[in-house]
């Protein structure tokens, strides 16, 4: 059974997403390194954010829309998993529309690629 996602900006608006087998989950860390005269490196984190790319296909019209609009409108969303507890502060981070190819032979379904970074 895959593993069920949810991706939304409030209750009214909630997507289910069913990734394909390629959903990577990364933190990316923010820091400062500073080295000084002598040689000697000091690290300086100041915290770090997640990333989660993976495919989808079969996505219906309305909710491939509803991603397309998120996207245009660069709005703050929250990514969590069904099972799981851990509910991520996200945006979407695509260079080209999400949703914007055909999952052929269906005209009434999706597919695309989500690239969600935290925020």
């Amino acid at each position: 059974m895959t593993s069920r996602f949810m991706l939304f900006s409030d209750s009214a608006t909630a997507v289910e997403l069913y990734p394909e087998w390629d959903l990577v989950d990364k933190s990316t860390k923010l820091e400062a390194l500073h080295r000084t005269r002598s040689g000697r490196s000091f690290r300086y984190k100041f915290g770090d954010y997640a990333k989660f790319a993976f495919s989808l296909t079969d996505v219906v019209s309305a909710d491939a829309s509803q991603v397309n609009s998120w996207w245009g409108a660069n709005t703050d969303l929250l990514f969590t998993q069904d099972s799981g507890t851990t509910v991520s502060s996200v945006q979407l981070f695509n260079k080209s529309k999400p949703m914007g190819q055909y999952d052929k032979p269906y005209e009434t379904l999706f597919k695309g690629k989500i690239e969600l970074e935290g925020n």
